[in-house]
């Protein structure tokens, strides 16, 4: 299980993430990453993730860092979940089936001239 730690400072280090959850320095590599990713904007979005062995453990980290700040900005701190891909329902043989509506564009050039 992962623990997702958003809306991270720039000045963020991962020493200040263990001091706000309690880790030990020991486990830092093994546990902790922070990321930085651009955003559409094109500015850099900072956000880390925590390895949690149990599901007991994350339940008391999140109730611990629930109002967790650094440096003055609130932190997003919430069980990590990874995103579905948008098409992931589509079936494997989309490409081979029939269309079983209406052809919308039949007035496009693309279109054959009957």
């Amino acid at each position: 299980m992962n623990l997702f730690i958003g809306n991270l400072p720039v000045t963020a280090t991962e020493g200040d993430l263990l001091s706000l959850l309690r880790l030990p320095q020991e486990e830092a590599t093994r546990r902790l990453r922070i990321f930085k990713r651009a955003d559409r904007k094109g500015s850099t979005q900072r956000f880390g993730l925590v390895y949690v062995e149990s599901d007991a453990d994350l339940r008391k980290m999140l109730a611990r860092s629930r109002d967790a700040e650094l440096d003055g900005q609130r932190l997003n701190v919430r069980e990590f979940y990874s995103r579905a891909a948008g098409n992931e329902r589509r079936a494997l043989n989309w490409r081979s089936k029939i269309w079983p509506h209406a052809e919308r564009r039949s007035s496009e050039r693309r279109t054959a001239a009957a």
